[in-house]
């Protein structure tokens, strides 16, 4: 007999991915758990908080094992929550987690601070004319609290919508998504995601995001999570 999962999201929060492509969710890891996981990351990467002179690109990659402490913040609700916001509610793998963990790090650098660079989606490998996408959600996990301007995660609002239309328009020049010139399009203003220990930030893989600069006071830690199609 199977157990069913109770719903992690409501009615307003599915509509707001649906027409945003994106979804920022608290109460979904506990506050504590993303914070273990934020100092586990310290350690790994041989970073003391207290001293800014190691705080230097590792040669530790981004793909790490999954530990205790990241296997903790794959919950039920958040896993549950995914798998109202898959198209398809069976690609979600609700038994268990991954076996790796991957920890993205952006390093505290020198301002002005700017939106971001790198501006991409996560389906840059799909084929378009067919509309096959290589994942089919995206959630950023954050590991602690992230202040404006240090590494929030930047995203274009609603701009899965357009990006689609656009590869709709003309399918035929438009084979592959990965030959797609996001910086030709009107994507509208960039817009920094807030974010505490525990938030999940859900989104779309053909939304418009970038990474994001941080002139904060320490190295940002996010876990990012991808469900294949």
């Amino acid at each position: 007999m199977t157990t069913a999962i109770a719903p992690a999201l409501d009615a307003a929060q599915i509509q707001h991915f649906i027409e945003h492509g994106w979804l920022l969710a608290s109460d979904l890891i506990p506050r504590e758990v993303a914070l273990a996981a934020d100092a586990h990351t310290w350690t790994l990467l041989g970073f003391d908080p207290a001293d800014p002179a190691t705080w230097v690109e590792p040669q530790v990659k981004e793909y790490m094992p999954l530990s205790d402490a990241y296997a903790a913040c794959y919950t039920t609700p958040l896993l549950a929550a995914a798998a109202q916001l898959l198209p398809d509610p069976l690609a979600c793998p609700l038994a268990r987690a991954p076996d790796y963990a991957f920890v993205i790090r952006i390093l505290p650098e020198p301002g002005p601070w700017r939106s971001g660079h790198n501006l991409h989606i996560d389906s840059t490998g799909a084929y378009s004319t067919a509309y096959m996408q290589a994942w089919r959600l995206s959630a950023m996990v954050y590991l602690h609290d992230v202040a404006p301007q240090a590494g929030r995660t930047v995203v274009w609002d609603a701009s899965h919508t357009r990006i689609m239309a656009h590869v709709r328009s003309d399918p035929t020049r438009h084979k592959w998504l990965k030959e797609v010139d996001l910086s030709r399009l009107d994507l509208g203003e960039p817009l920094e995601v807030a974010g505490k220990a525990g938030d999940v930030l859900f989104f779309d893989p053909l939304l418009a995001h970038a990474k994001p600069m941080n002139v904060g006071g320490r190295p940002r830690f996010a876990m990012n999570i991808k469900w294949p199609g």
